[in-house]
């Protein structure tokens, strides 16, 4: 592979860009997932699951709808439907299977 100025410029290049990936970091580091790219992910699984139901799971946005559904429902989109209402989160990630071992929910 060329002579020892290139070498060590590679072996320089590549610890300079490789730094973070230090022993115990890929197995021990928790990663914070953000709320919305949660339900996105629960959502993407409700469709590979339940293909043309068109089941999502939705986030309420006004005061009434949080006093009747909680922060987060599960609708039938087809038969404009309520399956579930008052779901926690992390209960669902956990449930479908979408919430790595290694990440947490960001907490609001």
């Amino acid at each position: 592979m060329g002579n020892y100025y290139e070498q060590e410029h590679v072996r320089k290049a590549a610890s300079k860009h490789f730094a973070f990936l230090t022993p115990g970091t890929l197995t021990s580091s928790i990663r914070t997932v953000s709320a919305d790219a949660i339900i996105k992910r629960v959502n993407r699984k409700l469709e590979e699951l339940h293909p043309g139901s068109f089941m999502r799971l939705k986030r309420t946005r006004r005061i009434q709808q949080t006093l009747n559904l909680g922060d987060l429902y599960l609708l039938d989109g087809y038969r404009n439907f309520i399956i579930e209402h008052h779901l926690d989160l992390e209960a669902v990630a956990k449930q479908y299977k979408v919430l790595g071992r290694n990440e947490k929910i960001a907490q609001v």
